[in-house]
């Protein structure tokens, strides 16, 4: 395919990027918490992740499962510190990451949760807004992953069905 041909690729994703741009600056200032500088930086990951999970449906849902399981275990890691840390002292953080690994990589021997990195993903976004997001509570953070990895992933399906439809068109033409 000469490059004036696929050049169409890397433009129709590029507007794609620009169409969540606009999305996210409308979208986000609907969401909690106030004053949120946007969230399509989740989006992105999520559509990367589209593609290291087999450019499918199939790989698109055991993400989305495992972005959800990711926000679950990250939730279930701050209420277990929370409720120690009165005992365990400096030790409530660090033990609930070992607990919270122990439970929630278990979960990889059940296929729909056997994608680990969009749970590694999800968790440590969760983890970064809950920290350094002011106003950021265990509700908005997980309404703002689940929406916008969802939003990714299904931008991730758009990207590699237009271009299979287009590359296919091609080479019926040549």
């Amino acid at each position: 395919m000469p490059f004036r041909k696929f050049v169409l690729i890397p433009l129709f994703i590029g507007m794609l990027a620009f169409i969540l741009g606009l999305f996210d600056q409308y979208f986000s200032a609907g969401l909690s918490p106030a004053k949120n500088f946007g969230f399509a930086f989740i989006s992105f990951q999520a559509w990367a992740v589209y593609f290291f999970a087999g450019c499918n449906i199939k790989g698109g849902i055991k993400s989305y499962t495992n972005y959800l399981t990711g926000i679950v275990a990250a939730i279930s890691m701050i209420l277990f510190t929370q409720n120690t840390i009165d005992v365990l002292g400096r030790f409530a953080s660090p033990m609930s990451l070992l607990l919270g690994c122990l439970i929630f990589l278990s979960l990889e021997r059940v296929s729909v949760f056997s994608l680990l990195p969009p749970m590694f993903i999800s968790a440590g976004m969760f983890f970064g807004l809950i920290t350094y997001m002011p106003g950021a509570n265990l509700m908005n953070v997980s309404i703002a992953i689940a929406i916008y990895s969802f939003l990714g992933l299904f931008l991730g399906f758009i990207t590699i069905y237009c271009r299979t439809w287009y590359e296919k068109q091609y080479a019926a033409k040549t």
